[in-house]
């Protein structure tokens, strides 16, 4: 999944003065605009590319934002007159993405989206992520029947039950179909994601929902901003498996690289879903000597990662982030023959992590299958198992990760 939609043209007037000038997905939080915290998430369910759809405040996001998470492309795109949340989407169309997942920009729940993807079947127009809240009267409720969405509450009612959460996964050409069809709701007139699409689509049983767990917060209220202000990167810290690539995760064919032999290892897909599940972070931490050595380049590593990661969100699963180091002090590319502070056993691959993600090191830890893999996370201060065969979904569960 390349790309993330995110309505942010909400105008926090219910936070007053807490807001000051800027539209509420941009309020700070810890140092950096909330919306930061959010496009941190994205990218580790392997989002690459954000499109923010604005009305109010655009001017202010034009002259003043600028992302801090690295490796992310963000694009603005101004809706020309107020269209409400399924028009701004219709405005942009020309910039979408064949699948996307669209979210609330005020909102943020750091659990598994890619748990969505096996629901997107060709009849299904639109997964959404639901949370369990013991009470849904300030956020509307979730009907089902299994996996379909049968009805919308929308603030009516309380005590507990499931909401939306703010994140849909969504077939472009099948909202776009609805959006610009029905004569009853015309593309020139503002039209509720919530109140006059998903309610059709559902009707018509093209919503499903899943289940998403993890730590949730809608600043939308004056006191839920100050809570998110109290200590947020502390309530979205994670601990993480960090795992050696060839003959851990994936079947090791010598200096493996090429897309077709791709082969995952017994029970690693279902341990990396189920720590997904369980919010866990999971990256890759792999030596690449091949680079080096000149067996293979860099963008052919890259196809193999994201033939990895394909796979994976076809299972409902995914790797938060891929770290490599394509030294070797014997290889043939002179700018990368040296010794280095990323090779396995060195620990830069792991500083690096630490560096770009809100993880927690006191229960996070390194399995490999080799002892520099091993003394990696020994000498970073984590824990560290060594993996000598058989199911990884059974190694997790004996350690006490699952």
């Amino acid at each position: 999944m390349k790309q993330a939609v995110i309505l942010v043209g909400g105008k926090g007037t219910r936070l007053g003065a807490l807001a000051g000038d800027r539209p509420k997905p941009f309020v700070d939080v810890g140092g950096k605009p909330f919306i930061d915290h959010l496009i941190a998430h994205a990218k580790c369910q392997g989002v690459e590319r954000i499109l923010l759809l604005a009305g109010h405040g655009a001017s202010w996001i034009a002259d003043h934002y600028e992302c801090s998470v690295p490796g992310v492309e963000v694009d603005l795109c101004v809706e020309d007159r107020p269209m409400g949340t399924a028009g701004a989407l219709l405005a942009a169309k020309g910039k979408l993405d064949e699948m996307f997942f669209m979210l609330n920009g005020d909102s943020i729940l750091n659990g598994n989206w890619t748990a969505l993807f096996p629901l997107i079947a060709p009849d299904v127009a639109v997964v959404l992520g639901t949370r369990a809240v013991a009470d849904t009267g300030r956020y509307g409720r979730i009907l089902c029947d299994g996996v379909r969405v049968t009805d919308f509450s929308e603030k009516a009612g309380s005590g507990p039950g499931d909401i939306n959460a703010g994140i849909y996964l969504v077939r472009r050409d099948s909202m776009l179909a609805v959006l610009g069809g029905p004569a009853s709701m015309p593309a020139s007139m503002p039209a509720s994601m919530e109140e006059d699409i998903l309610p059709q689509l559902a009707a018509a049983g093209q919503v499903c929902a899943a289940a998403i767990g993890g730590y949730f917060i809608d600043i939308g209220l004056p006191e839920t901003l100050r809570e998110a202000r109290g200590g947020l990167a502390e309530k979205l810290r994670r601990p993480a498996v960090f795992f050696d690539r060839d003959g851990t995760l994936v079947k090791d064919e010598g200096y493996t690289h090429k897309v077709e032999d791709l082969v995952w290892l017994p029970g690693a897909v279902e341990a990396i879903r189920q720590l997904n599940d369980k919010g866990v972070a999971v990256f890759v931490v792999t030596n690449q000597a091949g680079i080096a050595r000149g067996f293979y380049g860099e963008a052919d590593m890259q196809k193999f990662h994201a033939a990895m990661q394909q796979s994976l969100f076809q299972k409902g699963a995914h790797i938060d982030g891929f770290y490599h180091c394509p030294h070797h002090p014997e290889g043939s590319i002179s700018d990368l023959t040296k010794v280095c502070g990323c090779r396995k056993p060195a620990t830069g691959m792991l500083e690096k992590a630490f560096a770009e993600h809100t993880l927690d090191t006191s229960c996070s830890v390194m399995i490999g299958d080799m002892d520099t893999d091993t003394a990696c996370g020994e000498a970073f201060g984590i824990g560290a198992l060594r993996y000598d065969g058989g199911s990884m979904l059974h190694v997790c569960k004996q350690a006490g990760l699952l």
